[in-house]
């Protein structure tokens, strides 16, 4: 069973447990809701960065050949923006980005 399914039906349980006045299974009920709903946060989280350091490290496979390929749209927008960012160290919002590029939007 999944984390949602269980933690919906341990939400039921609970409600019913609240109607019968039933304040030991309530608490206990609760106390899982709580449990549960920490799980579900933690998977979230795992996920999130799973994903962002696969989105790195495919961009860090890319970056040499965009470098190779200065014709590209790839290495004009890195250029301008390490250009503009002063090596990343400061800001650059996207509309800057496009103006000093000035290849238009996609």
């Amino acid at each position: 069973m999944k984390i949602d399914e269980t933690l919906s039906l341990v939400k039921e349980l609970h409600s019913h447990s609240i109607i019968n006045g039933d304040t030991y299974y309530s608490d206990k009920l609760l106390q899982i809701i709580i449990n549960l709903s920490t799980v579900g946060e933690v998977k979230n989280l795992e996920n999130t960065a799973t994903s962002n350091e696969s989105e790195i490290a495919k961009v860090k496979r890319k970056v040499p050949k965009w470098m190779k390929k200065t014709n590209q749209y790839n290495y004009l927008i890195l250029k301008a923006f390490m250009d503009l960012s002063n090596y990343n160290k400061n800001r650059v919002p996207v509309d800057e980005l496009e103006e000093y590029v000035n290849i238009g939007k996609a």
